[in-house]
């Protein structure tokens, strides 16, 4: 039996807010963020929102992200998000996670990545 097909990522911003049409389904994206700055640290960043289009995926996965503070190549923090299920090959999925807030102990570089397991756990793949 073949092995599942990895969901492929069309679309990752991180916006200050994202909306959806009750009516359409339709996301609408407001600021998106491309560098946080804080005057001193350690510091908070937060409310935003991660908009997320993964595609090419069939059955169930599980999402998680995670924030790496990349000098020391360490993981500052992780989620375990929700569970996908691609009912076939052609759907696309979209979704908005809302991230309360984020903690930054020190100046840096930082980076937010998505990691979708295939159900029944297996190592995470980008």
């Amino acid at each position: 039996m073949a092995k599942k097909p990895v969901p492929q990522c069309k679309a990752f911003l991180i916006c200050k807010k994202v909306g959806v049409d009750d009516a359409t389904g339709e996301f609408s994206l407001s600021k998106i963020i491309n560098t946080l700055e804080f005057p001193a640290f350690a510091a908070e960043a937060g409310p935003f929102a991660i908009f997320l289009q993964l595609y090419d995926g069939i059955g169930r996965y599980a999402l998680s992200v995670e924030l790496r503070d990349l000098a020391g190549d360490i993981s500052v923090a992780a989620a375990n998000l929700t569970d996908l299920d691609f009912p076939e090959r052609l759907v696309k999925m979209a979704l908005a996670l809302p991230i309360p807030s984020l903690w930054l102990p020190h100046p840096g570089r930082y980076e937010i990545s998505r990691f979708v397991r295939r159900a029944g756990g297996g190592d995470p793949v980008h």
